[in-house]
């Protein structure tokens, strides 16, 4: 066999990926495999450079970029790859136009610490770039486009400027921290501290601690890490800059930090430009912990969870898929997941992902697919396509729920009304409607509403006395609706009370209604019909699919929110309105006794854990109740057995849990 040819563009990073995931027959540059060598060769050299590149291709400079030019595009990127550079940069583009028509002329342009006022760069309202403009030429020898390398000096211009008098003017408007120390080393020339020399107003702020001009470092945070003073003093000896964030134990801030040497070297100072990132930095903790909850949420009752790419193909794995299926990943990949799917549902499930795919519309389908353990068990798989900046499809994400429970109680109960279906007149009844109400009753008859053998006759008033309370009003208004109308059957469902045993029980009523010549009732001739076990199936095969959809709506509106604090608020309220409670609470406030993270705790509780709050003394003594077999098995790490009991306060209330 050949060997599988590589995919363009070779190497690793991201915009090497973003090249071959973007559609480029939707730019003016159009098919990526249409690209004329010489841009081919252009873009590798870009992509493999360190420096910050820029190519515009064209007459329309189509813009491309490495990562490294990633920071100088700010928050336009990276919806802006593959436009033109007179829509990236409307904000310059007047200045520019004359530099790009020269170049695309043939000649090139060096610019050195140019001032460039840029959109899109919070806190940097102005920067300085050296960069060149250098033609890049066709086949032909005509030029096809430019090519840029840019290095951002705006750090280095803000702290020369600073350093040469404009130092308050200019300080006051950047909202970072700046200030010159002044490096100490002992007899081996190992840093141990450092002097303040001066700093700028906002210093205080961003650096959260007051010190004055001439202070050291040691004199308010005795304890401060090592790890700074090694690199200032590095940068003090050396002359080479360094950018880093650490976190300063003494002050409890996480610092963005860019230092570099100023003044003559045996001074040994160091300039420091910094912010206080503590906050970012816990969003972002934030952000993965709510991510990694969701996801155990999502695990917990998902058979699998992946993603495809934007043409609906699957080229990354899903372990919880082929764990579940049993594929391999070369089974699992492309469009091999088809094969985990019974024989018999295979063409219906493809037609719906591939209309779904071509629609750019939601996936939700039902079918059978392969089970652990060998066999099938039905699935419903979801699915919605992710967009990126421009509204084109970037990827799929969809999940598989199992449902073959919901599924056996479909067919439970088609077979329970196929019964039915058979035995109809059981029960059989002959009501005479002329003068008052008077019926004939059969045995069936007798032994479903619990009457004695000789209770063949009865009235319409002992019929009413043992149809259940609530049942009553409706069922005598559905006897006369039919009665009083012109139709020609008669069909009901309520509860009666058996006089034998008190049970409830379920009854279907239907009989045919014989009229006279003037359309008036004479006569009732029918069944009555025991439908209670159909009843309890429909009850739980209702309760199912609420849990189910009200999993998956608990799902999206969790994914949509942006920190754990959202998240929580979101699930708590949903899950209140859900259980009909007057308060529900998270119980993550419980102690950590094993040391384990308390999200691992509730996956191996396999629910939220919840409290219940009612608002009633016989409540209140019920909560104390829950909450010691709640602690009790948190104790233990095992789920709370499921309860259900009654709330003896009006109304009367049924809780779950």
């Amino acid at each position: 066999m050949g060997k599988t040819r590589a995919r363009w563009p070779l190497g690793q990073g991201q915009m090497v990926d973003r090249f071959r995931a973007l559609d480029w027959s939707l730019t003016p540059l159009g098919p990526i495999q249409a690209w004329p060598q010489s841009l081919r060769t252009a873009v590798d050299i870009m992509l493999a450079s360190v420096q910050p590149v820029h190519i515009g291709w064209g007459p329309d400079l189509v813009s491309l970029y490495n990562d490294g030019y990633i920071p100088i595009l700010g928050s336009k990127h990276p919806a802006c790859l593959g436009l033109p550079y007179r829509d990236v940069r409307p904000e310059i583009w007047g200045d520019f136009q004359p530099i790009a028509a020269a170049v695309m002329a043939g000649e090139s342009r060096i610019f050195v610490d140019q001032p460039v006022t840029l959109t899109d760069r919070p806190g940097r309202p102005a920067s300085w770039f050296t960069f060149s403009w250098t033609p890049l030429r066709t086949e032909s020898g005509s030029v096809g486009g430019i090519y840029g390398v840019a290095t951002e000096t705006t750090e280095r211009i803000l702290a020369e400027r600073a350093l040469e008098g404009n130092f308050n003017a200019l300080s006051k408007s950047i909202d970072e921290g700046f200030c010159i120390i002044e490096m100490l080393f002992d007899d081996r020339g190992r840093p141990f501290d450092y002097r303040f020399v001066e700093m700028n107003p906002i210093f205080e702020k961003q650096a959260g601690f007051t010190i004055a001009p001439g202070q050291r470092i040691s004199e308010i945070a005795p304890d401060h890490e090592q790890v700074w003073f090694d690199t200032y003093g590095r940068v003090a000896l050396t002359g080479q800059p360094e950018r880093f964030e650490h976190w300063a134990e003494a002050f409890g801030v996480f610092y963005d930090v860019y230092a570099f040497r100023v003044d003559a070297p045996e001074q040994r100072r160091v300039a420091v430009l910094f912010r206080d990132i503590t906050e970012r930095r816990r969003t972002e903790a934030a952000l993965r912990e709510s991510e990694a909850r969701q996801r155990l949420l999502i695990d917990s009752w998902a058979q699998a969870v992946w993603e495809t790419d934007g043409s609906g193909v699957v080229i990354a794995d899903s372990p919880s898929w082929r764990a579940y299926t049993g594929q391999t990943l070369e089974e699992w990949l492309g469009y091999g997941w088809l094969n985990a799917i019974h024989p018999d549902d295979r063409a219906y499930a493809e037609h719906q992902w591939r209309e779904a795919v071509a629609a750019r519309g939601k996936v939700d389908a039902e079918f059978r697919l392969r089970s652990p353990g060998g066999g099938w068990r039905w699935t419903n798989v979801r699915a919605a396509p992710v967009l990126d900046a421009r509204g084109r499809v970037e990827k799929w994400a969809g999940m598989n729920i199992d449902i073959d429970a919901r599924k056996q109680a479909e067919a439970a109960l088609r077979e329970r009304e196929t019964d039915l279906a058979r035995v109809q007149r059981i029960g059989g009844i002959d009501i005479r409607i002329a003068g008052d109400i008077t019926s004939f009753r059969s045995p069936e008859y007798l032994r479903l509403h619990g009457l004695p053998d000789d209770a063949v006759n009865e009235t319409h008033q002992d019929w009413l006395r043992r149809v259940h309370p609530e049942d009553r009003a409706r069922a005598e208004e559905a006897l006369f609706t039919a009665l009083k109308g012109t139709g020609s059957t008669y069909e009901s469902e309520y509860r009666i009370i058996r006089l034998s045993d008190g049970h409830v029980r379920w009854i279907q009523a239907r009989a045919d209604i014989e009229r006279g010549s003037d359309g008036q009732p004479l006569r009732l001739v029918g069944a009555h019909v025991d439908v209670t076990a159909q009843k309890e199936v429909q009850r739980r095969l209702h309760e199912s699919e609420e849990r189910q959809s009200f999993l998956l709506d608990l799902s999206d509106a969790m994914r949509a929110q942006d920190g754990s604090r959202e998240v929580g608020e979101v699930a708590v309220r949903m899950l209140a309105e859900h259980m009909a409670c007057i308060a529900v609470t998270s119980a993550s406030w419980l102690p950590r006794r094993t040391g384990r993270p308390f999200w691992w705790r509730i996956a191996r509780a396999a629910f939220l854990p919840l409290w219940v709050t009612i608002n009633s003394p016989t409540g209140r003594n019920w909560c104390g109740a829950l909450e010691t077999r709640w602690l009790s098995a948190m104790s233990r790490e095992s789920p709370v057995s499921r309860h259900k009991t009654r709330l003896h306060s009006p109304p009367w209330k049924w809780v779950r849990f």
